[in-house]
């Protein structure tokens, strides 16, 4: 959808993802209104190698100005009226670099709440037999450790076996991303900066400076 200087709708027509890129070419430089969402910064990074100026509205200041049913066109109409408004905050368009960051941190996300579904429902299993173990990870591997040592079931040994490799190649990886974090660091000047401030680690840093950079916005 295209907004004249007036406000008035000049352009409206769906297009296909690889025309819309032969569009955003062929536009005169403009400004560029989208929300931030999904593929958002892919599409505002496109926008700017293309000469056009690019504002992306968090989602939740624009859902009030939808009016009538949701669809495309009304989406589109709420996102410019949301851009008008002089208190309006903008979100940054972020890197490619920034987002690669991002991506490995989803990743350990996703790996540390495996590893804590792991946990829980071997402590779970465990309690049917008596073994009751606290729900630190040191003293749960540590606890593990020690069962391996006792004379118990087969099931339950080869159980423990299990879940002792699954724990190791969940602590590898988790490792190998916070080594990836403290490489990254040193290439970021507002990770660096961060990482100065007392009670923020690299992970923190890492995670701030790829979401937000410098906080400009």
């Amino acid at each position: 959808l295209g907004i004249d200087e007036h406000g008035k709708p000049c352009f409206s027509k769906r297009v296909s993802r690889v025309k819309l890129h032969e569009i955003i070419l062929n536009l005169p430089p403009c400004e560029v209104v989208m929300e931030a969402c999904s593929s958002s910064h892919y599409w505002g990074r496109a926008c700017l190698n293309s000469g056009h100026q690019v504002n992306l509205i968090p989602a939740q200041h624009v859902t009030p100005f939808v009016r009538g049913n949701k669809n495309d066109k009304n989406d589109c109409l709420a996102i410019y009226e949301a851009s008008r408004r002089p208190s309006i905050r903008f979100v940054p368009v972020k890197s490619e670099q920034q987002q690669a960051v991002l991506c490995l941190h989803r990743i350990r996300e996703r790996l540390l709440g495996t590893r804590t579904a792991c946990i829980n429902q071997t402590r779970s299993l465990l309690l049917e037999f008596g073994f009751h173990i606290p729900k630190a990870y040191s003293v749960f591997k540590k606890h593990i450790h020690e069962l391996l040592s006792q004379d118990v079931q087969p099931v339950i040994r080869l159980m423990l076996l299990e879940v002792q490799q699954e724990l190791e190649s969940y602590d590898k990886k988790i490792k190998l991303m916070d080594t990836l974090f403290q490489q990254t660091n040193t290439h970021n000047t507002s990770a660096e900066i961060m990482q100065s401030i007392p009670g923020i680690g690299p992970i923190i840093a890492s995670a701030s400076s790829a979401s937000i950079d410098k906080g400009q916005a």
